[in-house]
């Protein structure tokens, strides 16, 4: 092996005469003895292109404050170039009750969701579309819509692992609970990546920051998303997300920042 030139691996004696096989047609193998006995293994290798992860945290509390929560979480991911499709939903819902109460009340009802479609014109620059909405009923947001596209480049990329930063322009429309309605067109700032380590430890992160164009600032979006997930035994693995908002909500009463850390069992595919 010669190494890589123009995304082929080159083999043979020298690079005039080596035969060169376009890398992404290199489908890694494992033993006939590993295909047979997971099925996890087996499904991997038909859906190579594919990834997943399904979350689930659950939490019941009985005491003097009655409280019910649940949280899923759902990531697909399709990579095959020169496309990368992500659907990315989270959803948290809480509610609580007092002793000496007959009826819970809602104190966490929230969702964010995304779609991300790129396409890759080379190894280094994308384009992308991701539309994107939420809703937070404690925080007055009845409905947030986002959506953005342009540009991205590609820092650095090997097997699974990539740093990248993807600039355009969005739109956002805001519903607020007893404060109306606001939109503005923004520019849209993101960096985004993923690590995966020898141990099978994976690192995802995602950032992004809308701001008005005029006036700038104005307005704002800052969403990150950071997810830690560390394998149990095939396919449970632990997963904590970490995810801060931050906007300028107009209720006085809930502030701009919130910050939310949640553990949970996770099936990965």
């Amino acid at each position: 092996m010669l190494g890589v030139e123009d995304s082929q691996l080159l083999i043979g004696a020298d690079r005039v005469s080596a035969k060169r096989i376009p890398i992404d047609e290199i489908i890694t193998g494992i033993s006939v003895e590993d295909y047979d006995q997971s099925f996890w293994k087996r499904q991997r290798i038909k859906y190579r292109h594919w990834r997943a992860s399904l979350a689930l945290g659950l939490s019941f509390e009985d005491g003097a404050i009655d409280k019910r929560k649940i949280s899923p979480f759902l990531r697909l991911e399709r990579l095959k170039k020169p496309t990368r499709y992500v659907l990315d939903f989270r959803y948290a819902f809480e509610d609580q009750k007092r002793a000496n109460e007959t009826s819970f009340f809602t104190t966490k009802d929230e969702f964010v969701g995304y779609i991300l479609g790129e396409y890759h014109v080379n190894d280094q620059f994308f384009a992308f579309g991701r539309p994107a909405m939420d809703w937070d009923t404690p925080r007055d947001i009845d409905l947030r819509l986002y959506p953005a596209a342009g540009v991205g480049y590609r820092l650095f990329q090997k097997e699974q692992n990539f740093i990248h930063f993807p600039f355009g322009f969005g739109y956002v429309y805001e519903n607020f609970d007893g404060f109306g309605t606001n939109s503005y067109f923004s520019l849209y700032f993101g960096i985004g990546g993923r690590y995966v380590f020898a141990n099978g430890i994976s690192l995802d992160a995602d950032f992004l920051y809308m701001p008005s164009i005029a006036p700038f600032a104005d307005d704002w979006l800052y969403r990150s998303f950071v997810d830690f997930t560390v394998p149990l035994f095939d396919p449970i693995a632990l997963k904590l997300l970490l995810t801060n908002v931050n906007d300028d909500n107009p209720s006085p009463d809930v502030g701009n920042n919130k910050f939310t850390a949640t553990m949970a069992l996770s099936l990965e595919f």
